[in-house]
């Protein structure tokens, strides 16, 4: 006999997973006092970028990276236009960062939670699918650790534009659709890749509607274009300036050492979401089928690992289609009838699924970390910059300055460096010099490398304080292990 999963099953994971969230986040609020500067972050790239929007406004050359960039010009603007506010309210980059992040996670239970009372699920389901979907250890890993939080903000928006599609499956569509075409024009101001991936739901309805409403259908993806337009006209035509498009981020697939844990994902979420799919579709009508296949195609293509050789869906890195993989998947379940045996392997795997998830945290996903000696070095020495500088470092250990995030925290402070974070807002040629260890070419190549970066200021530490000193640079400030020198006149 099919039944649906009972909800008591849903619980462990409930509890699990919320209960390692709180401990996750709690750790995380550090950086409310302290500035992210290990090499486990992305935090310090965005406090930075929304620094830039509040300092130099959306699309205006900003100085304090790369000698002047445009950063929205090649970066979407839609997390730091959704922050700005509170920014403005708390005048604090940290604090408004971190209140940011929590309100994204309480915006994507609203969202659930109300959308799945529209298709019918228990508030235990309700409940099952938002933590499964934003606690696990992908997400921990991503948003709330690393501090992804423009993707973040785009599968928030995601949900929403998800349920809506769904919606209309089965629905006559209305004037309701324009709903949709809001929430995909901001995911398409939020981050590239979920933009492809929920561009796919646009065809899915389509294929599932008859007459005029696949007109309907149009109709709404050409507006949710035209109300996004005013950032990706200008990314598009600019894209080719920076070197976004010569990194195919699909074949992190193939990273089975570096990427040990979340190529066992790779498989796992995919496979069980086919298994699901194909329970759930029967009995359903033609319209479903129809919607559904589309994503199943991707599916089956991100599973079989294909999708590195299909344009466009090659520049999409893994994690977003774990996610929109996950999203349906997790639909899927909440709606799905089984028999006995296939309720049993399930139920196993709500129990073994929180257990494994938090596992990979604890091995994998490390917490805030503190400063070192060499951090608060370089954190001290940032006083005393009065011109465009270059550190010049090797990124080991776990004191080491992680130097894009030191280029971030130098940032904040107002100061100008030679390099920055987002290495395809500028060409590979230029990324190759700025991240070379100067120190190690000889006096006159590091002085003519220096003119070419348009920098005055170097930063480095230890015995390398001496190889400045002996290539004729005048000492400005030693702190600790860190030192800043200077051209000499």
């Amino acid at each position: 006999m099919k039944s649906q999963i009972e909800d008591k099953w849903f619980y462990f994971s409930i509890i699990a997973l919320i209960a390692y969230f709180l401990i996750r986040i709690f750790d995380q609020s550090k950086m409310l006092m302290t500035f992210p500067l290990d090499y486990t972050n992305d935090y310090a790239s965005h406090i930075a970028k929304l620094f830039f929007l509040d300092k130099c406004g959306l699309f205006n050359v900003c100085p304090y990276w790369y000698n002047g960039i445009d950063v929205f010009m090649l970066y979407p603007p839609g997390w730091f236009l959704f922050t700005l506010p509170i920014y403005y309210a708390t005048k604090n980059l940290l604090y408004s960062t971190f209140v940011s992040e929590m309100l994204l996670f309480f915006l994507s239970f609203l969202i659930i939670n109300y959308s799945g009372k529209i298709f019918n699920m228990s508030f235990a389901r309700r409940l099952a699918f938002f933590v499964l979907f934003s606690f696990n250890a992908i997400s921990i890993g991503n948003y709330v650790r690393l501090g992804r939080l423009p993707e973040m903000f785009s599968w928030v928006n995601f949900l929403a534009f998800a349920f809506i599609m769904i919606y209309f499956i089965n629905r006559n569509i209305s004037w309701k659709i324009i709903f949709a075409s809001i929430f995909y024009s901001l995911i398409a101001i939020s981050h590239q890749t979920t933009t492809i991936l929920g561009s796919i739901l646009f065809l899915s309805l389509f294929l599932a509607k008859k007459g005029k409403e696949k007109l309907y259908v149009i109709f709404s993806a050409m507006l949710a274009l035209v109300l996004s337009s005013w950032w990706w006209v200008r990314y598009l035509l600019n894209v080719g300036d920076g070197s976004a498009l010569t990194y195919v981020l699909s074949y992190w697939v193939f990273e089975f050492k570096v990427l040990f844990y979340e190529n066992i994902a790779n498989f796992i979420i995919p496979l069980a979401g086919m298994i699901l799919f194909y329970f759930y579709i029967k009995d359903k009508k033609k319209e479903e089928l129809m919607f559904f296949l589309p994503i199943i195609a991707i599916f089956a293509l991100y599973f079989l690992k294909l999708i590195v050789f299909i344009p466009v869906l090659k520049y999409v890195y893994t994690d977003p289609y774990l996610y929109f993989i996950l999203f349906f998947t997790l639909y899927f379940l909440m709606k799905v009838e089984l028999n006995k045996t296939w309720r049993t392997i399930i139920v196993i795997g709500l129990i073994i699924l929180p257990i494994a998830s938090i596992a990979i945290n604890e091995l994998h996903t490390p917490y805030f970390a503190i400063y070192g000696e060499k951090q608060k070095d370089a954190w001290a020495i940032i006083e005393y910059i009065d011109g465009r500088f270059l550190i010049d470092s090797i990124e080991e250990g776990e004191e080491a300055v992680y130097n894009k995030a030191f280029y971030a925290l130098a940032a904040v402070k107002g100061k100008i460096g030679a390099g920055g974070w987002n290495e395809q807002l500028v060409s590979k040629e230029y990324n190759k010099l700025v991240n070379t260890r100067l120190v190690t070419r000889g006096c006159d190549k590091m002085k003519r490398d220096l003119n070419k970066l348009n920098t005055t200021e170097i930063i480095t530490f230890d015995e390398d304080c001496e190889i400045l000193k002996k290539c004729g640079f005048r000492e400005k400030k030693i702190i600790g292990s860190a030192c800043l020198y200077e051209e000499a006149a």
